[in-house]
Order: C-alpha cells, then sequence, then structure tokens
C-alpha cells in the first residue's frame, strides 16, 4: 500500500483486555465464517487471521495513510483511529449509528468505483473493484453503545 504511517504519529495501544474495537473486529471475522460470507471473503480472513486484531496489537493514530481517503472514505469524523502495523486492518470510531455510518460509506465507496457484495450480516460488506489499489475491502460497522466502531480490512492486489 501506498504510504506508511509515520512512527512519530504511532502511539501503541496497550491494555490489559482488548478493547471493545477488537473485540468486535474479532467478533466480525468469526461471524463472517460461521455464516458463509462469500468465498473471497473467508480466504482473506483467512489469510489475515495470524494478523493482530486486538487493540494491544494495533497502534492509535491521529492518521490515516494518505490513500485511506482517497480509496476508501472519508474518515475525518473518527474520533479515534487505529491501524495494524502493516496498514491492512484499520479502526475507527465514530458518533453516529452503525446504519448511518454504513449508508455514507457504502455511497463513497460505492462513487469510487468499488462493488458492494453484501454478506448477510447488517452493516458488514465486502468490496471489490477491477482497477485500483486496494482491491478488496471488508467493511463493519458494529454498535459500541456510545457510537459506532468501524472496522476496515483492505487488501493490496497481488503484484
Amino acid at each position: 500500500m501506498a504510504q506508511s504511517m509515520p512512527k512519530a504519529k504511532r502511539k501503541k495501544a496497550i491494555s490489559e483486555r482488548p478493547s471493545r474495537s477488537g473485540w468486535a473486529a474479532l467478533g466480525v471475522s468469526i461471524g463472517l465464517i460461521l455464516s458463509g460470507c462469500s468465498q473471497a471473503s473467508e480466504d482473506m480472513l483467512l489469510e489475515l487471521a495470524d494478523k493482530p486484531l486486538l487493540s494491544y496489537e494495533t497502534y492509535q493514530t491521529s492518521s490515516l495513510p494518505l490513500w485511506f481517503s482517497e480509496e476508501l472514505f472519508d474518515e475525518s469524523q473518527a474520533t479515534e483511529l487505529y491501524a495494524n502495523e502493516d496498514e491492512t486492518i484499520f479502526g475507527l470510531n465514530v458518533d453516529k449509528s452503525p446504519a448511518a455510518s454504513f449508508n455514507e460509506i457504502c455511497t463513497s465507496m460505492e462513487s469510487k468505483g468499488w462493488v458492494r457484495i453484501e454478506s448477510g450480516m447488517e452493516h458488514c460488506a465486502t468490496f471489490i473493484r477491477e482497477q485500483g489499489d486496494p482491491s478488496w475491502a471488508l467493511v463493519s460497522c458494529t454498535n459500541t453503545g456510545s457510537g459506532t466502531s468501524i472496522v476496515v480490512c483492505a487488501k493490496e492486489r497481488p503484484s
């Protein structure tokens, strides 16, 4: 993927317990596999299974990579941002409902050429596209009680 986060902008998010965002990411991953999601989604999740999903394995950051808003959606309304080391998994917390968040994300991504593939789960879908990187993304919006946790897994096209 294009550009890495400068180390100065990263802060290791360390806690004794995983955050709600971390549990949401793990729950979505397990739920997708158990619910019979598309084979492409399942393959991607299995490939990412050894990657960190919980807060103590991600970094809280003040900004996401430049390509994120250009290629996916605007993250400027997020109150918290997280990313894993290789920038394939992102977490965003917003002060909106999961439905409103998911609808805005879908509108943005579809306007940028993404095709949505419904997962069968509420506020969760896989997106693919022929042109550009990343070429695959999974988006999930989960209610945290005080807002929405958005988890995004994005994958570059194989070289």
